[in-house]
């Protein structure tokens, strides 16, 4: 059951997902995505992060070699930046714009296209949100 109806977290919140004993923090949200950090289990000082589509109703990380963004700290501004990376994939290219407005069918992408990894998304299955203090 995936679960699109559940409350978008805001930011300083903490999510239960049902296939996860941890709970994640909301570091930064979007129109359409929600960033999520924990710890990873047995590395010190080493975070995880997790990505909410809310319009396909699914998580995970990003689809970028690696799965990783930027230097693994996952900062509010690092998460923030990511989210506008993943809300300009929603939005066409302008290269590509331009290059079917003068009947091309190639051209050079002038942005990343982020997505959640089809690899290793999962459904979204949120438990509880437990809202910040």
């Amino acid at each position: 059951m995936t679960d699109t109806t559940a409350t978008r977290p805001t930011v300083g919140d903490r999510v239960k997902f049902d296939d996860d004993r941890f709970l994640w923090d909301v570091i930064a949200v979007s129109d359409h995505f929600t960033a999520l950090t924990r710890k990873a289990p047995f590395r010190r000082n080493t975070l995880r992060y997790t990505v909410i589509d809310w319009e396909q109703g699914i998580r995970g990380p990003a689809n970028l070699v690696g799965t990783g963004w930027g230097g693994g700290t996952y900062t509010t501004a690092q998460c923030q930046q990511m989210l506008v990376e993943f809300e300009n994939h929603l939005t066409d290219d302008p290269a590509a714009v331009e290059a079917r407005a003068a009947g091309l069918t190639q051209w050079k992408p002038s942005r990343n296209s982020v997505e959640v990894s089809h690899r290793h998304r999962v459904p979204l299955r949120i438990t509880r949100v437990i809202a910040q203090a």
